[in-house]
């Protein structure tokens, strides 16, 4: 993390744990009214923008994670961000991560834009993408 990004930690910390529990109005609060998302290719292919389009996908997404835990109640999976990195610029940031997937020897990316707003930190653009894990580069 960088210097002066406590406010950034702990929005991200807030919104790992909302996607953990599956809580939709939290986890849906994080997130501006006009925000893009690019979501793992089992969920959608093209990006959805706005409201109506990332709360269709986000529905989906949930859906998938709820069924698959076998759970009734939270938490429905157990995000663990690595080699998290922010970059705070005025009014905004960057934030990057990797979710480790032993199970399928994948590598989850994530790339997040943030913006500040009266309200606090809001995702503005959220990217996310596997690849195989493998040895490093």
């Amino acid at each position: 993390m960088t210097v002066g990004s406590a406010g950034i930690a702990t929005f991200l910390a807030s919104f790992i744990d909302d996607f953990n529990n599956l809580n939709w109005p939290r986890f849906r609060a994080r997130f501006r009214n006009d925000a893009t998302v690019f979501f793992p290719q089992q969920y959608q292919v093209h990006r959805a923008a706005g409201r109506e389009e990332t709360d269709a996908a986000w529905g989906t997404v949930f859906k998938a994670i709820r069924a698959a835990s076998g759970k009734d109640a939270p938490p429905f999976m157990r995000l663990d961000p690595q080699e998290v990195i922010v970059q705070a610029l005025p009014g905004a940031a960057i934030v990057t991560f990797t979710l480790q997937d032993r199970a399928r020897g994948t590598i989850g990316r994530r790339t997040m834009v943030l913006v500040e707003t009266d309200d606090g930190w809001r995702i503005v653009h959220l990217h996310a993408s596997a690849a195989a894990a493998g040895p490093a580069c």
